[in-house]
Parts: structure tokens; C-alpha cells; sequence
């Protein structure tokens, strides 16, 4: 499974063709982990990503009800 992140780019003033790409949320959770054993590197992974997906369920759980809710069982139209 992969997550689809997109990223801000800002324009460089100083230039009209470049353009400056926000870091990676990767690297914001794993760029100051080198070095570490890799039990190291996935606890820090885990300790810096456990507020992210704390903050992600409360959201996640709402949008499922919504969509239950929403969308009722429909009786099966085959025949």
C-alpha cells in the first residue's frame, strides 16, 4: 500500500523557471535517523509517526460514518 502525498512547490522569486519542492514527509519523520541500528531507526519512525496517525483517526472514523450513513444497503437489483 502506498501513500499518495502531494507536496507545495514554491516559485523562486529570484527565478521564473525553477521551482522549490516541499520536503518529503518522510524525510521530515526519518531525516535525522542515520547512523541507527534499524531497531532504532523504526522506533524513532514509530514514536515521530504515532502523532500523525493519532491525529488522522478521529477524521478517518467520521468520513467512514459519513459514508455509511450516506449510503445505505441498496436491496440486490439482479435477477
Amino acid at each position: 500500500m502506498f501513500l499518495v502525498v502531494r507536496r507545495p512547490k514554491y516559485a523562486c522569486r529570484a527565478c521564473e523557471e525553477v521551482v522549490v519542492q516541499a520536503p518529503a514527509p518522510a524525510r521530515l519523520i526519518g531525516g535525522d535517523i542515520c547512523g541507527l541500528t534499524h531497531e532504532e531507526r523504526r522506533a524513532v519512525r514509530q514514536d515521530k509517526s504515532r502523532s500523525i496517525i493519532d491525529s488522522l483517526a478521529p477524521w478517518l472514523t467520521d468520513v467512514i460514518n459519513k459514508i455509511v450513513n450516506d449510503h445505505p444497503e441498496q436491496p440486490d437489483q439482479r435477477s
